[in-house]
């Protein structure tokens, strides 16, 4: 990848918590020559999206979208693409399984599993040994990113990173209330956004007031729903604005597409 970029310099970005992953990394790179440093940070959720990771080691500060990293002279990869692009230029190899992380304290033996896409949930909480008692919730991730899931007879795909079963003790029913103003998901928010303004426009099926307030710098990451005394599903609120303005940004380009392919006509 250095190569393909003209060389620039390489951050290698692990956190404390890793210490024979970053052991390892040192001992891979010790002879490469050029710009290249192993960066140890502090563990820190949602340290792992594009801008902080950017801003963490480079200090870097990514504009709002449609600003891309590359915008300010950076490119990031995480490890699993990055084998992914070494396997299909070296090896030849398409990409045609991955890692999943089965884990939950539902499941009998949690593993990680390399498995080719297409393997159905099923079989992969079968090949840890099934459940040690009926989950309450399957989630399709992690625990903030994640969604829940009602059936196993889901493929994996190249994006599947993990399976969590959860037993009752692990989850609690509730249900979404009206926003006390406490302002909990404004301090959780990492990007800095209203997260409350954002929600309380949606319920009222005003994208276009979500997206002045930012809503597509929105990560999804899940603080903000984290910490909700009110148990609103913000995220989900940002998830559905971001789909909708997408799907009208899509209208539009091919709209003027259109338009344009008929005034040659």
């Amino acid at each position: 990848m250095r190569k393909i970029l003209g060389m620039p310099a390489v951050r290698i970005a692990i956190e404390a918590n890793k210490p024979e992953a970053i052991a390892a990394m040192e001992a891979a790179f010790a002879g490469i020559e050029g710009n290249v440093e192993i960066v140890v940070l502090p563990v820190l959720y949602p340290q792992g999206s594009e801008k902080h990771q950017i801003y963490a080691t480079v200090k870097r500060i990514v504009p709002e979208p449609p600003a891309l990293p590359i915008d300010v002279g950076c490119v990031v990869e995480n490890v699993g693409t990055v084998a992914a692009i070494a396997d299909a230029v070296e090896l030849g190899e398409p990409l045609l399984e991955r890692v999943t992380t089965v884990s939950g304290d539902a499941v009998a033996e949690p593993k990680n599993i390399l498995a080719p896409t297409g393997t159905k949930y099923s079989d992969l909480l079968a090949f840890c040994g099934g459940v040690k008692e009926h989950p309450a919730k399957v989630i399709s991730g992690g625990t903030m990113m994640g969604f829940a899931v009602s059936s196993l007879d889901i493929a994996t795909t190249k994006t599947t990173s993990g399976l969590l079963f959860l037993s009752p003790r692990r989850v609690f029913q509730y249900s979404s209330q009206a926003c006390i103003n406490c302002g909990r998901c404004l301090r959780a928010c990492p990007m800095n956004l209203n997260p409350a303004e954002i929600s309380k426009a949606m319920e009222a099926d005003d994208v276009k007031s979500a997206e002045d307030a930012h809503v597509m710098s929105c990560i999804e990451c899940g603080a903000c729903s984290f910490g909700c005394p009110a148990y609103r599903t913000i995220t989900q609120f940002c998830r559905r604005a971001k789909n909708s303005i997408r799907a009208r940004i899509a209208a539009e380009r091919a709209a003027a597409a259109a338009a344009a392919k008929q005034c040659k006509q």
